[in-house]
């Protein structure tokens, strides 16, 4: 075996491992939208705290709900 062969190889597993994390957590944020998301909702401030709601639920920081929200406003597809 090569020498440092091992470390890519660590190297990859760790890279994989941290890419599943924000996978997952990027799939549960869309399907959470997509279930709570009242119709209308953009411009309702109401409606739109309802998914800041489900948001805060998963990410547990109210920056980082702000943050994607405005992500999530921009996307059509909500």
């Amino acid at each position: 075996m090569p020498a440092g062969a091992d470390r890519v190889a660590e190297e990859s597993s760790e890279y994989g491992s941290t890419w599943d994390l924000v996978l997952n957590l990027a799939l549960k944020i869309d399907e959470t939208v997509k279930q709570v998301r009242p119709d209308g909702w953009r411009g309702v401030q109401a409606r739109e705290q309802v998914i800041k709601a489900a948001l805060y639920g998963i990410l547990q920081d109210v920056a980082e709900v702000e943050r994607v929200f405005i992500i999530i406003k921009a996307q059509k597809e909500y």
